[in-house]
């Protein structure tokens, strides 16, 4: 599939960042300016997301070789990738389908591990089966302005930061009418394969260099899923963003930037 992506920076190595569900590559855009001056930065918006096309197919496999489309259609040869939450699990397939690809790998809170127990447990906070039920159930089509849309969100999400996060997907069309960027319900129907995990993949270890960034209030990588993430990324290091929750790219940028110059440069 070819995906919709923008790129920053003209010369140096390139680095491939992948947003997470709801997300698409604008998500990154302060930190690949940040990077531009000594890198080249490509954002994908991976499909059913951004400006990207819509299918009804949407797994790890899938979302590996769109990525793998769009290095071959700029021409990288390699790269460095980077990938946070859904995104992260794209890289971690891509990288061991294709380790020629890649040079060093950069997963932002998320492991290869199984998370679907998640899904309909009422003590997740946000948990994604319940956003993507809000999102459904908001009459988006026949709101007539962006604040009818925000007032139905509020109701169901009262973290302002999230909404405003999901509420980014938000687009009009050229009738004037309301929709999603999102495929809402390919996600849906999707959203065991998505919070799936690969510990048992029957994949030849990925043996270089690879960081694993995890927020210190988030619960997506404990501490018990470090020893099966290093069955398959053995050379995997662990570093923990301090004040920080799922979204720490946003919430610590500047620790999280700081973490991958470190990490690439090292």
């Amino acid at each position: 599939m070819h995906l919709h992506y923008k790129t920053y920076g003209t010369s140096g190595p390139w680095i491939m960042m992948v947003h997470g569900l709801y997300g698409s590559g604008d998500n990154w855009t302060s930190m690949a300016r940040s990077l531009a001056p000594h890198y080249q930065i490509v954002l994908p918006d991976l499909r059913n997301h951004g400006a990207s096309p819509h299918h009804h197919a949407h797994n790890y496999p899938e979302l590996a070789n769109d990525l793998l489309d769009t290095m071959n259609h700029l021409g990288i040869d390699s790269a460095h990738l980077l990938g946070h939450s859904m995104g992260g699990k794209a890289v971690m397939h891509l990288a061991l389908k294709y380790p020629e690809k890649v040079k060093k790998l950069i997963v932002v809170d998320i492991a290869p591990v199984s998370y679907t127990h998640w899904l309909d447990n009422k003590q997740i906070e946000n948990r994604h089966d319940h956003l993507i039920n809000i999102l459904r159930a908001i009459p988006i089509s026949n709101c007539l302005t962006r604040q009818e849309i925000e007032k139905h969100a509020e109701e169901y999400i009262p973290n302002a930061m999230l909404r405003q996060f999901l509420l980014k997907n938000v687009k009009r069309n050229e009738d004037n009418t309301f929709a999603w960027k999102l495929n809402i319900e390919a996600l849906y129907q999707n959203l065991t394969e998505i919070a799936d995990g690969f510990t048992n993949l029957r994949a030849t270890p990925f043996t270089n260099a690879c960081l694993f960034i995890r927020g210190e209030r988030s619960l997506y990588i404990e501490d018990k899923d470090i020893d099966p993430t290093r069955k398959l990324f053995p050379n995997a290091r662990f570093i923990t963003i301090p004040q920080a929750g799922h979204w720490l790219h946003a919430e610590k940028p500047e620790l999280v930037l700081n973490a991958i110059n470190t990490f690439i440069n090292g």
